[in-house]
């Protein structure tokens, strides 16, 4: 018996052998299980698989991976409703203007970038020292790292600041002869810097219309409806187009101003704002 039982298994390994060593026939159907393997891709294949695979997807995942991004439906505020807002802040903040201190374009700049998520009070302080040690770009480009951390160590992220700070005025020295340039592309070359603070430079030191997109323009925007994104760049693109430009530089002031006395971040002051427009407006 265990003869034949060795026999048999002999012979299941022999016949095994012998189906492994046939070839297949190049005219023969491939077996469904390996198809998908070898199978080349067809017209219709995409990233996400043949169509017949997406057909025996579930249905909610077909869909998930199927839909395409849906195009933006933003309708910008009437002409006659951007009329009234403008006329609010205009007659509500006659005086806005910016916050912080400086005399020249260098040291808004400066004062600009450590600005970032830190309040202009703190960042006036600062920069007193700041400024009487490095007066201009060609003081600050020498400095050392821990010279310049020891002047602006009460804004946040005081290290990641300093190191754009030198940075910026080496290539300010470098490229720009020591002078701040006074076109946003070029602006937006130097280190720490991007459109806000760019728009900032160019409307308060040069005189240049811009809109500054910050904390509060952003916010105050969605709530006004006068765009949709959460994306700065294009909310200053919607603003762009709702707002005229010769009123660009005084819309930036007056909505930081609004926005840091009634339209705050977690408690909107409605009640004590006159803006009937406003479609965000919470009863008292």
């Amino acid at each position: 018996m265990a003869a034949a039982n060795q026999g048999l298994t002999t012979g299941s390994k022999g016949l095994q052998k012998s189906k492994a060593q046939t070839p297949r026939n190049p005219k023969a159907p491939i077996p469904l299980k390996n198809a998908a393997k070898v199978a080349p891709k067809s017209q219709g294949q995409s990233a996400h698989g043949s169509e017949a695979d997406v057909a025996q997807m579930p249905k909610a995942k077909a869909a998930r991976q199927s839909q395409k991004s849906p195009q933006r439906r933003f309708t910008p505020r009437t002409k006659k409703d951007v009329a009234a807002i403008l006329e609010f802040f205009k007659s509500t903040y006659p005086n806005a203007k910016c916050g912080l201190s400086f005399k020249s374009p260098y040291e808004l700049l400066m004062a600009t970038i450590l600005s970032a998520q830190c309040m202009d009070k703190t960042v006036n302080q600062a920069t007193v020292k700041l400024f009487l040690r490095f007066p201009d770009a060609g003081s600050l480009a020498k400095a050392s790292l821990s010279e310049v951390e020891d002047c602006v160590r009460i804004c946040g992220f005081f290290r990641q600041k300093a190191k754009s700070l030198v940075d910026c005025a080496q290539a300010i020295v470098s490229r720009f002869a020591g002078q701040v340039p006074a076109t946003l592309e070029e602006l937006v070359t130097l280190k720490g810097v991007g459109r806000k603070t760019a728009n900032v430079v160019l409307g308060e030191a040069f005189g240049e219309p811009g809109l500054t997109v910050d904390t509060h323009v952003k916010r105050i925007s969605l709530r006004l409806n006068l765009s949709d994104s959460q994306s700065p760049d294009q909310i200053e693109i919607d603003l762009m187009g709702q707002i005229p430009k010769e009123s660009w530089i005084e819309f930036s002031r007056q909505v930081i101003a609004h926005g840091r006395t009634l339209c705050l971040a977690r408690k909107p002051l409605c009640p004590r704002c006159g803006l009937s427009l406003c479609p965000s407006r919470v009863a008292a």
